[in-house]
């Protein structure tokens, strides 16, 4: 599914006293397939764009385009609707959100409530549980006798069993340890490669974006400050710094290793590229120390 923002805006409590412009005169497409990631610091518009993507909230002024739907400030619920049916969104910790007797029963929720019959609805729910690797011995369980990183697991699935085409993942990996995040990062990543499926990831962990999107925007104080590349992005230092966003460590690594004499590209932002890139330096034999 393509996303299209064409001079979207949002208000919070417009003509009130309290009138804050949380969005001005944004401008994007993410295109169907792509893995797309949003950064900006705290309060730069982020969270409003999520709640717009996933119909929570309807622009104030502009137009949202999901395909052959459009939605801006008019827009009725049935549509909203519609639109929800093809995004899920991965909100921070989402296994605070569980809730049913079993895994089972949980991830059954969300293809029910969108009108599968109970039988449609397991399908879908083990399918889900199937793609996010927890195994069947787990299934009939209460999702609170489960480790947290399996609780997430089953958040996740209750989010894919709907099927949607869009698949917002908001801080994914908060609060995990770096070997928990280095997994669930991989699942989406083969989820993204085998289930087609258009990926939003909003994060603050810039290895993360450097490391799988292929698109990413910037906000800043309400406004796309850039949209480019993962490359055009963090190989610039200096600009990232700018905007206050951490420069992510296979960078920093990068410029200490080429400062003692190791003959590495510029064009240098993520592990693999800095493994490929040390190989052949050592195989130079360079002049480094």
């Amino acid at each position: 599914m393509a996303i299209e923002f064409k001079n979207v805006s949002y208000v919070y409590q417009p003509g009130t006293p309290f009138a804050n412009n949380a969005l001005t005169d944004l401008n994007f497409k993410i295109q169907p397939n792509s893995y797309t990631a949003l950064i900006g610091h705290t309060g730069s518009g982020k969270s409003t764009i999520l709640q717009l993507l996933d119909g929570l909230i309807k622009p104030t002024t502009g137009q949202i385009i999901f395909d052959d739907h459009v939605v801006d400030n008019k827009t009725s619920q049935k549509i909203l609707a519609k639109v929800r049916q093809h995004v899920g969104i991965v909100f921070q910790f989402p296994e605070s959100q569980l809730f049913e007797q079993t895994v089972l029963k949980d991830v059954m929720f969300g293809p029910l409530n969108f009108g599968k019959n109970p039988q449609e609805a397991q399908e879908l729910a083990q399918k889900a549980l199937r793609l996010v690797n927890l195994p069947e011995e787990h299934w009939q369980k209460s999702p609170f006798d489960l480790s947290g990183g399996q609780m997430r697991r089953v958040a996740i699935a209750g989010v894919l069993a709907i099927e949607p085409q869009v698949l917002i993942l908001d801080e994914p990996t908060a609060g995990l340890d770096p070997v928990g995040r280095k997994e669930m990062m991989a699942m989406f990543a083969e989820l993204h490669a085998t289930k087609n499926l258009t990926i939003i990831l909003v994060t603050h962990q810039m290895e993360d974006a450097a490391e799988y999107a292929d698109d990413v925007l910037v906000m800043a104080n309400g406004q796309l400050v850039k949209h480019a590349t993962p490359m055009e992005v963090f190989a610039d230092i200096t600009w990232l710094q700018a905007q206050q966003l951490d420069v992510p460590h296979t960078v920093l690594f990068k410029n200490k290793l080429s400062a003692q004499g190791f003959d590495l590209s510029a064009n240098i932002i993520n592990v693999e590229q800095l493994a490929l890139a040390l190989q052949r330096s050592l195989k130079k034999g360079g002049n480094h120390e």
